[in-house]
Order: structure tokens, then C-alpha cells, then sequence
């Protein structure tokens, strides 16, 4: 019983190390390719990648969504072993649950974000801290308060957990 629990703390330790070691490195990024070609074609309906500018948002939500689904994996075999007792199956299922909220609350923050009309951002929450990364050429106190605002009315986290970065495409 104590074994499996600890697993849990374990398996979610570890998962937050992976998310912060990640979205502290990923920001170096991969080359992704240009569309070329004329500037005045329209194609509606279709995707094509424009610009690399915004590689490090695209690689940190990639990041983030993978490392959770795998510590989602782990638990979910836990849930399904016959074999676990019924407190770790039960902590592991609110482990899962906890994650679902954390997912959909970081979702949350994000569009109410972007609908103030930054140009991308991601948001790491925690069961205790929120870190936001925007993409902006400079932050205004303002802005930085109204983002504190969004964060803390999405999660109910105080101002003092919350943590807001700014990434500056240009320079990176």
C-alpha cells in the first residue's frame, strides 16, 4: 500500500522535473521549414507552416501534453491492476483526475490569454505554483497585472505562486 503510493509521488515528481527541465531547454528549439513561394496565394482550408517564431510554444505545449500522458499511462496501469490495493487504485485515480484539471485549467488560462491579444503563450500550472510564458517584445506593469488577474481568477492561486516570463521571439 505505501509502496504504490510512493510510486505515485515518485512518478509525479518526476514528471514535474521533466516539464520544468524541458520548458527550460526547449526553448533552443528545432528548425522547422518555411513555406516559400507567392506571398498573395490563398489557400483556405489548408495548413502551412509559415514561420518558426513560434517553436518554442509549439514545443513546450508538445512537451507538456507527452510528458503528462505518460505519467497518465503509468497511472492508468495502476488503476488497472487487479493486483494494487484499492487506497493506491484510489489515489491514482484522483492523481489522474488532478491532471485533467490541471490540463484544462492551463487551457483555460492560455485562451483568456491570447484573447487580450498576445501573440502565443503557454502556461505550466502545478497543484501549488502557475508559471506563464508570453510572447511579447515587453511586458507593461499593466499587463503583467492583468495576466496575474487571469491566473489567479482561472486557478485561485495567490499572486506571490504565480510566475510570469516573457519570451521575446526576436531575440531567441
Amino acid at each position: 500500500m505505501k509502496k504504490t503510493r510512493w510510486i505515485i509521488v515518485g512518478l509525479t515528481a518526476v514528471l514535474t522535473v521533466a516539464v520544468y527541465i524541458n520548458w527550460k531547454y526547449s526553448s533552443e528549439g528545432g528548425d522547422y521549414p518555411v513555406a516559400s513561394g507567392d506571398d498573395n496565394l490563398k489557400v483556405y482550408g489548408g495548413a502551412t507552416y509559415v514561420s518558426s517564431e513560434s517553436s518554442y510554444f509549439d514545443n513546450a505545449r508538445y512537451s507538456r501534453s507527452k510528458n503528462r500522458s505518460d505519467a497518465v499511462a503509468v497511472l492508468n496501469e495502476l488503476i488497472e491492476n487487479d493486483d494494487a490495493d484499492a487506497s493506491s487504485r484510489k489515489l491514482a485515480a484522483e492523481t489522474v483526475a488532478c491532471y485533467a484539471q490541471i490540463t484544462q485549467d492551463e487551457a483555460t488560462v492560455e485562451n483568456l490569454i491570447l484573447s487580450k491579444g498576445y501573440e502565443d503563450c503557454v502556461v505550466f500550472l502545478t497543484e501549488e505554483t502557475a508559471s506563464v510564458v508570453v510572447e511579447t517584445l515587453g511586458l507593461e506593469p499593466h499587463e503583467a497585472a492583468q495576466i496575474m488577474d487571469i491566473v489567479s481568477s482561472a486557478t485561485g492561486f495567490t499572486a506571490d505562486v504565480i510566475k510570469i516570463i516573457e519570451f521575446n521571439s526576436v531575440q531567441n
